[in-house]
């Protein structure tokens, strides 16, 4: 099986919602912007880990604002 692995900048606050669905606190503009990421992701994903270190960023791959990040590294399946 072959993999590649890819690695995005994200909030902190998405890193629950990605992992676990739970939207709970979220505002509106916040499910659509990670709606949009999530749907931007490779297809057949065997994991995804974080940076254990976060820091600030005056922006990121879900949105233009500042906030603390950490680093997502995608691992996913490629065909062939």
């Amino acid at each position: 099986m072959k993999t590649e692995t890819i690695n995005y900048t994200i909030p902190t606050w998405a890193i629950c919602p990605i992992e676990y669905g739970d939207l709970s606190g979220l505002t509106a503009d916040e499910v659509t912007i990670l709606d949009e990421f999530m749907d931007e992701l490779p297809r057949r994903i065997l994991g995804i880990d974080y940076s254990e270190e976060s820091w600030f960023s005056h922006r990121n791959d879900l949105q233009l604002l500042g906030g603390d990040v950490v680093t997502a590294t995608v691992t996913y399946k490629v065909e062939g």
